[in-house]
């Protein structure tokens, strides 16, 4: 795992601050129960950026800000990486771990499931998984408590581009986030969430932020960034409809 502040050569800092020689990030070690794990991949498919890094560390600055302590995660595109990194920080405690993925262009996608499978795509080492199941033997699929459309409304009413889906892709977002459902089995109180964000410089449709550009651009990121924690807080908090 490498931390996000370190990811990109640096890109990810000009993206989401707009300026250069930013203070880095303080925080405070957080007890188990209030710990937050934001995570994004690695870039992957010979490109040099992954936006699922972009949002995630757009993300941590907010909780920061919030003075609340998070902890940020890039995770590898290798197939069976995210099980040990879902097992790592589970020995160290979490109550909310939001994931995010790199997904088509169009709108944030909260994704309501994921399936007990992988698809034969090569990972970042080019390899295809010899094994077609996450997880062997596993559930077949593994549906998330929390009411991810009450959500997606709470953020579409605030202006954001966002829709609920339920195919995670069958790659490694798939990989983690049925990884994450099944820690959070034995974590009734803890949160799981897994956002498909569009490609940077993608189109955005309509209520999307991104200062009516149309584009999934740095706009469009922090303030789905000010807003996504905020909305989970006011569902956990009994704000749902």
């Amino acid at each position: 795992m490498k931390i996000l502040s370190a990811m990109a050569a640096g890109v990810a800092l000009v993206i989401v601050l707009c300026a250069s020689g930013a203070e880095p990030l303080k925080q405070e070690p957080a007890e188990p129960e209030r710990r937050l794990v934001i995570s994004g991949f690695e870039p992957f498919g010979g490109r040099k950026v992954n936006t699922s890094l972009l949002v995630a560390q757009a993300v941590v600055r907010t909780v920061v800000e919030m003075r609340q302590a998070a902890l940020p995660v890039e995770v590898p595109v290798i197939w069976g990486v995210p099980r040990r990194v879902v097992e790592g920080e589970g020995e160290r405690g979490w109550r909310l771990w939001v994931a995010f993925g790199e997904g088509g262009p169009g709108a944030f996608r909260i994704e309501a499931r994921a399936f007990n499978r992988r698809k034969p795509i090569p990972d970042n080492q080019q390899r295809i998984a010899t094994e077609t199941e996450i997880r062997k033997g596993g559930e077949a699929v593994l549906t998330n408590p929390f009411p991810v459309r009450a959500l997606a409304e709470l953020l579409r009413e605030q202006g954001v581009a966002v829709e609920v889906s339920g195919d995670a892709g069958g790659y490694l977002c798939e990989e983690l986030y049925y990884e994450l459902l099944t820690a959070r089995a034995g974590r009734e109180n803890c949160v799981v969430l897994f956002i498909h964000v569009p490609r940077l410089g993608s189109a955005l449709g309509k209520g999307g932020a991104g200062a009516g550009s149309g584009l999934m651009d740095e706009a469009a990121i922090v303030d789905f960034a000010g807003k996504l924690l905020p909305a989970i807080e006011k569902i956990r908090a009994g704000g749902e409809r």
